[in-house]
C-alpha cells in the first residue's frame, strides 16, 4: 500500500472512531446513529441482531474452512480455535471467574 492510501486510510479511521465516541456519548446506536443504543449496549437492537447474524455466518464459514474461529487461522483437533486463542479464551475465563467471585464477597461484606 502506497503512502496516500496509508494516510486515507489512517483518516478514514479517525473519522470513524470520531463518530463512534460522538454516538456513544449521544446515546444512540454507533453503528446507524438512527435509534437509541439499548441500555447499557453501544448498538441498537436491529444493529445487534444483524451484528450477530454476521458473526454466526463468518463463524460457521470459518468452522467449514478448518480455521480457527477467532483468528482465522488454521486450528488442531476437535476444538475449533487455535492453541494460542485457546490459551487466551482459558486466561479471560479465568479473569470473568475472578471479578465475579470479587462481586460476590463485596456483596457477602456489605
Amino acid at each position: 500500500m502506497d503512502e496516500t492510501n496509508e494516510k486515507a486510510m489512517e483518516a478514514a479511521r479517525k473519522r470513524s472512531r470520531e463518530t463512534y465516541y460522538r454516538r456513544k456519548a449521544a446515546g444512540v446506536c454507533v453503528l446507524c446513529g438512527k435509534v437509541p443504543a439499548t441500555p447499557g449496549m453501544a448498538h441498537c437492537e436491529a444493529c445487534r441482531r444483524e451484528l450477530g447474524k454476521r458473526r454466526d455466518k463468518r463463524r460457521d464459514e470459518a468452522i467449514v474452512q478448518g480455521l480457527c474461529v477467532r483468528c482465522r487461522k488454521p486450528y488442531v483437533g476437535k476444538w475449533r480455535m487455535c492453541m494460542a486463542c485457546r490459551i487466551k479464551d482459558a486466561e479471560a475465563q479465568r479473569e470473568r471467574k475472578l471479578k465475579r467471585e470479587e462481586r460476590k464477597n463485596e456483596k457477602d461484606h456489605d
